[in-house]
This record gives structure tokens, C-alpha cells and sequence, in this order.
């Protein structure tokens, strides 16, 4: 387990040493739905993920913009749990956020992700409306990582 100065410095390291985030979304009878997308930050830690819009994750968002999400890396040892969990809303990106949400996932994934082998597909048209694919972002509400007395602390990134 590693030593971090403080609650805000363990939550950044495991956000930035991490690809995927098991995300919560809900239709707007309530029925939860659990899916696992690949994710990209920005500064501000607004989070972008890209999905099919007709999955039940996005059909859900569409509905219901209220989702959840936890980040961990799934082999740690035993009994060293460090994550991080959050709470928020999800939207669409549209228009020039889209560039945004591109050029964070080229930053982020290159070189282990080559943009260049799905050029064909890398270009902004083919995530606006009436697209298959999306980009979507998380607006944070609160986010919580593993410590403190109650077992979770909430921090401000």
C-alpha cells in the first residue's frame, strides 16, 4: 500500500493510475444498471466517457443524468482497498466539447492507444447527433476515497 500526504493526494493517484471506472446509472422508474467504461479527466476532474448510445448505460443518462461511479484497480492485494467513489451527473457532450473529449483521450491513451489504427473513425462528426457513439461527461457532486474512521473520507479535488 502506498503512503499518501493526504485523502486529496491518494484520490488523484488512483483517478490518474487508472483507465476504467465502474459506472451506475439509473432509468427513471429507478432500476440500477453497473457498466464499466473507459474514462478521461481534465483539469477541473471533469471525467468524459465514450459509449454507444444505445446502450443501457447511455439510454439511462438520457433519462436520469444522476450516476455513480468507483475507480480501483482491480489487483491490489487483498485487504489494501483503494478507491475512489463519486457521485454526479452525466450528459452528452456537444459541439466543441467534443474536440475536448478527443484530445484528452489522444493525450491520455497514446501511445498504448493508436489513434493513427482508427483514424478512419477519429473525427468529431462521428460522435455528434444523430451518431452511434457519444461522448459523455460527469459533472462531480461529491467524491470519496478509502481512510478515515467511517471507512470513506470525502475530498475536494
Amino acid at each position: 500500500m502506498e503512503y499518501f500526504r493526504s485523502y486529496k493526494d491518494k484520490a488523484r493517484h488512483i483517478i490518474e493510475h487508472n483507465l476504467y471506472m465502474s459506472l451506475s446509472t439509473s432509468d427513471r422508474d429507478g432500476r440500477p444498471w453497473v457498466a464499466t467504461v473507459l474514462y478521461v479527466f481534465d483539469k477541473k476532474y471533469d471525467f468524459y466517457f465514450v459509449s454507444a448510445i444505445d446502450s443501457l448505460h447511455a439510454k439511462n443518462i438520457l433519462t436520469n443524468y444522476n450516476v455513480a461511479f468507483s475507480i480501483y484497480n482491480s489487483n491490489q492485494p487483498i485487504g489494501s482497498m483503494e478507491e475512489v467513489q463519486a457521485i454526479g451527473t452525466a450528459k452528452p457532450v456537444e459541439g466543441n466539447g467534443i474536440y475536448k473529449a478527443m484530445a484528452l483521450y489522444a493525450q491520455k491513451l497514446s501511445p498504448a492507444f493508436n489513434i493513427r489504427k482508427i483514424s478512419y473513425n477519429w473525427n468529431a462528426i462521428n460522435y455528434k447527433y444523430p451518431s452511434e457513439f457519444r461522448f459523455f461527461k460527469i459533472s462531480l457532486s461529491k467524491i470519496f476515497t478509502t481512510g478515515g474512521e467511517n471507512r470513506r473520507v470525502e475530498v475536494e479535488l
